[in-house]
């Protein structure tokens, strides 16, 4: 009895606890780790791809022509380095180049190497032409650039020779139109102007004309390049240019591409820019 009340009297802590412990947890393999962590990313990849949207049909590597379902297309220059090229230059007051049957070239160079560095390239001619009373009344002037294979003929009706895929062609307006403002001016010794009745009479008007002027040079630059641009993937600023300096809000682009193939066409810069416009004298009647 004695036993038992010892037993029944014994202290209890506070806060013990009497229950059984639990069984410790079994660790977790590192197979089982694995397993996990690759199930989280397979679901992770599946909700980012919903989210997205479905991917594009397109193939990597794999580029459709214009116009066509064929795969394989290789973009690039339509002419290969090395290849012979024949050049046609035209003047005329039309701003688009059409071939005139009666029309001779004022230049033809037969024979250009394409990409050739190792040859001095570079071609200089002084030329005289006449120019039509429109021309000496503020009309415009226009120099045409015709490029095609090496035999090829640029005439359409010549058949067995032309082959319109391998001529390309580059035009600009070789004259500019600059503003010429009438002042008021006079001599401050005597007080009176030299200029005549004509002249004051736009000053009192405060008359502004847009007047045509020429500049003699002309730089045409055939640009070697075999960089693999496809339609639509020039990046700026070398998808397009001015069509002409003093024509700010119209623009044109660079590489032409030939329509079946796809490639483009070899870059014609026609190049004024280093051309001061100190040096333009106006367009008149002066001027035959």
């Amino acid at each position: 009895n004695e036993q038992q009340e010892n037993n029944n009297n014994t202290p209890v802590a506070a806060g013990e606890n009497n229950s059984p412990t639990p069984a410790a947890q079994p660790r977790q393999s590192r197979w089982d780790f694995i397993k996990s962590f690759g199930f989280r990313i397979v679901m992770f990849y599946f909700v980012t791809q919903f989210f997205r949207g479905s991917p594009k049909n397109n193939t990597a590597g794999n580029v459709t022509s214009p116009g066509s379902s064929i795969p394989g297309y290789t973009p690039g220059n339509l002419f290969a380095k090395g290849d012979l090229l024949d050049m046609y230059l035209f003047i005329n007051e039309e701003e688009i180049y059409a071939y005139e049957t009666l029309k001779r070239p004022i230049w033809e160079i037969d024979g250009l190497k394409y990409g050739d560095w190792s040859s001095e390239g570079t071609y200089t001619k002084f030329i005289e032409f006449p120019i039509s009373k429109n021309v000496q009344n503020n009309g415009s002037l226009y120099l045409h650039v015709v490029v095609t294979k090496h035999g090829n003929s640029i005439d359409p009706d010549e058949r067995e020779s032309h082959s319109p895929q391998f001529v390309f062609s580059k035009s600009k307006r070789l004259n500019r139109y600059k503003k010429k403002v009438y002042k008021k001016t006079k001599n401050l010794l005597t007080g009176n102007t030299e200029q005549d009745e004509e002249y004051q009479k736009k000053a009192e008007d405060k008359l502004v004309e847009l007047l045509s002027h020429w500049h003699s040079n002309m730089t045409i630059n055939l640009l070697d390049d075999q960089s693999p641009w496809a339609k639509g993937s020039v990046p700026p600023p070398m998808d397009k240019c001015k069509k002409n300096e003093d024509e700010t809000s119209k623009f044109k682009p660079i590489f032409d591409f030939e329509i079946y193939t796809g490639k483009y066409y070899p870059v014609l810069y026609l190049n004024d820019y280093w051309n001061l416009l100190s040096d333009y004298y106006p367009i008149n009647d002066t001027m035959e």
